[in-house]
């Protein structure tokens, strides 16, 4: 080859659409900005709306997607056959726990990424999620390639302990064959060193792709009526902590207005209408559909306050780093935040700018907001704070780095 380097493969392999896994599309952006060959194997399912988002985030690309859909719509017979095969797996695990069953109990189709991911002949597969783990690394096996994890989640640490048992079976199975296994958090990290002694976690935040910060400190202070504070997810249920904002909203000393933006699950719009009408504030409460990602930062830039409720339900809301907390650093906005040890961990390297308080005690998060509501300078302050930590710290230009520092020295570059 006349002394030049063939770029090595990489093929990143995970379950879920593009447009909700930007983990996996930053980090095939840093791994073909170094220079390396990398295809993303996803899993694309039955909504229309996400798969035009990834449509978008493709074609704006130059690394390859590899789409494994199953939209019933496209198609049908993988749809039906995929769904069944599906249901009758998790049946059967609840009836033996066959170590076989595990990939497929947590993977609607497993299968056809593991055979997608191989076909590809990658010298690197990185798995993300347990079912793409399961995938990558079995694509590993058939071609002799290396594995990696990225641990996006504590996954042992949610769902149900069948749920628990089959993440348990395919992370036993392939973490100590990982050349390296990075995580979203250093809390999560400490988790998996706790499980799997041998690891050692290299920890990459799931910050965004680059800081808005500029914008956000020319924008701050903000001269309004009322205090805007927001809250964005893609699920919108009774486990997020939204009665504590409601709650404190209703207790605050001039009115502020409460903004949630994400999709319903099944009677969180009803019970939350209820509580929001029974604290006073009802009319102050504005819900909004999802939008597309690329366009969130501009969303939540538009409001004051950011709010990360995690809730210790599960012990992976207790070590992770919620994306929303880059999200708000990103849109320069200040941030309310539950003490969990993953919130703390961050918002412990981001002074300034924002404020913790014990999940459940919404009178601390009132008293929170009412000290930005009544001084500006305050609030100022935390939304300058919160920008700099984007600009400074929180940015994939800083994260992307240590993501392509540690696939270098498994690659051998």
């Amino acid at each position: 080859m006349g002394g030049q380097r063939v770029a090595d493969t990489i093929c990143i392999v995970t379950p879920s659409h593009l447009a909700i896994s930007s983990r996996t599309v930053k980090e095939a952006d840093a791994l073909y900005q170094a220079g390396y060959r990398v295809t993303v194997v996803f899993g694309q399912g039955d909504s229309s709306t996400l798969t035009a988002y990834d449509a978008t985030i493709a074609t704006s690309r130059d690394w390859r997607p590899k789409a494994v859909n199953w939209n019933r719509d496209r198609r049908w017979g993988r749809w039906a056959f995929s769904g069944l095969r599906h249901r009758l797996c998790r049946k059967a695990w609840r009836v033996m726990e066959a170590r076989f069953f595990a990939p497929l109990v947590l993977g609607r189709v497993y299968p056809e990424l593991a055979r997608a991911a191989a076909a590809e002949r990658a010298d690197l597969y990185i798995g993300h999620f347990p079912e793409g783990l399961a995938a990558a690394g079995k694509a590993a096996e058939r071609t002799g390639a290396l594995l990696a994890f990225d641990s996006e989640d504590f996954h042992l640490g949610e769902g149900a302990p069948s749920t628990q048992q089959a993440v348990e079976v395919i992370q036993g199975k392939y973490l100590p064959e990982c050349a390296y296994v990075s995580a979203s958090s250093e809390a999560i990290g400490k988790c998996l060193t706790e499980r799997y002694p041998s690891l050692r976690p290299v920890t990459v935040y799931n910050v965004f792709s680059q800081p808005n910060a500029g914008d956000s400190l020319d924008k701050a202070p903000h001269r309004r009526r009322h205090l805007s504070i927001c809250w964005v997810s893609q699920t919108i249920g009774m486990d997020r902590g939204l009665q504590d904002a409601i709650r404190a909203v209703g207790l605050l000393d001039s009115p502020a207005e409460l903004h949630i933006r994400g999709t319903f699950a099944n009677g969180a719009e009803r019970e939350l209408k209820e509580l929001a009408e029974r604290a006073g504030v009802l009319e102050r409460l504005h819900f909004y559909p999802q939008i597309a990602p690329w366009e969130l930062i501009a969303s939540v830039a538009s409001h004051d306050v950011g709010l990360a409720l995690e809730q210790p339900c599960t012990l992976n809301h207790q070590v992770c780093a919620a994306i929303k907390l880059f999200l708000y650093f990103s849109a320069g906005v200040a941030v309310a935040a539950t003490d969990t040890p993953g919130q703390r961990e961050v918002l412990e390297l981001a002074p300034g700018a924002g404020a913790l308080y014990l999940p459940g005690d919404y009178e601390a998060l009132a008293a929170i907001l009412n000290r930005w509501q009544s001084e500006p300078d305050a609030l100022a302050a935390a939304r300058k704070a919160s920008a700099r930590a984007a600009d400074e710290r929180f940015n994939w230009a800083v994260e992307g780095r240590k993501l392509v520092a540690v696939v270098n020295s498994v690659l051998g570059r």
